[in-house]
């Protein structure tokens, strides 16, 4: 049975936490935060969902909607239905403006191919051959919004049963917050919270990674990250857990190319990781999952939501 290690923060830090990430949205996004959607994995007991959905009132947030993890989300992780057994895996992810293969190991993504023309034949042959990587090599397939008909009849002959049935849970992965799978790809803002520290970091599309890697494996975070100079960091040390730091608080700078230097040095285990989500339209999407890291590896990764 899995269980959490957690010791949870006071309701009364906890709620002070949602609201210093409400205000801190609220200023660099330009729009106000009212509401909140919820997912919490349903390992959680429920005195800790009550622990958590508590919090989020006393910070000033209305909680719109609690959705539980599900099934399809455990398919997309790669996990298999029963334990937490971790794989690393490759997804071709499609949607009617783009389609890319990304490749998911220990908590770190990278898309390795990416096409925006989705009108030609041998698209998928070209992205595999661009990411160095056979068919049979690709573990799930989730298709996003209709693409378009000529490559939804490669991706269906390239890829039989390994296509997702649609479902919101199905195109989150890892820790990795995308608030805009459903769309053109437009600013996003995603936060983090682990404890005895806090972090934010924003991209300019769904193809660009947005998780906090740097205060999980700081050594590892740049042996994948394609898109690192397209975000913008921002996140505290452990000697002041409860206040922002901003490395860059100009959004106009988020289309630039900006350098990012790594933190180096050894990140602290911890037990479990929140994060939040920004929308277009003011909503603060959270999601809560035990990150006991053992062995540099996760022992079980967040569902995420939209």
């Amino acid at each position: 049975m899995h269980r959490s290690r957690w010791d949870p923060l006071p309701e009364y830090l906890l709620g002070l936490l949602f609201e210093k990430l409400r205000v801190a949205a609220e200023s660099f996004y330009g729009q106000n935060i009212g509401g909140a959607v919820v997912s919490i994995p349903s390992f959680y007991v429920t005195d800790f969902q009550r622990h958590v959905l508590h919090s989020l009132v006393a910070s000033n947030l209305e909680v719109r909607q609690i959705i539980p993890a599900g099934t399809a989300a455990t398919l997309a992780h790669g996990y298999p239905s029963q334990g937490n057994k971790f794989i690393d895996y490759y997804l071709l992810i499609c949607t009617k403006q783009r389609c890319g293969i990304q490749f998911y190991d220990n908590g770190y993504d990278e898309m390795l191919a990416i096409a925006d023309d989705l009108r030609g034949e041998g698209i998928i042959e070209e992205l595999l051959k661009e990411a160095g990587i056979l068919a049979r090599d690709i573990l799930h397939v989730i298709i996003i919004d209709e693409p378009t008909p000529v490559l939804q009849q490669q991706v269906e002959a390239s890829f039989p049963g390994k296509i997702l049935p649609t479902d919101p849970y199905a195109v989150m992965r890892g820790a990795a917050l995308k608030a805009k799978w459903f769309r053109e790809p437009e600013v996003t803002c995603a936060m983090s919270i682990i404890p005895f520290g806090l972090g934010v970091q924003l991209s300019d599309g769904i193809f660009g990674p947005v998780i906090m890697r740097n205060t999980i494996f700081p050594k590892r975070a740049s042996r994948r990250f394609s898109f690192v100079e397209r975000q913008i960091r921002f996140f505290t040390g452990s000697g002041a857990p409860w206040e922002l730091e901003y490395t860059n608080s100009s959004a106009s700078q988020l289309l630039g190319t900006m350098d990012l230097p790594v933190v180096e040095g050894t990140a602290a285990p911890f037990d479990v990781i929140i994060s939040v989500a920004i929308d277009e339209d003011g909503s603060m999407n959270f999601t809560v999952a035990e990150g006991g890291i053992s062995k540099r590896r996760w022992s079980h990764l967040s569902r995420t939501i939209r």
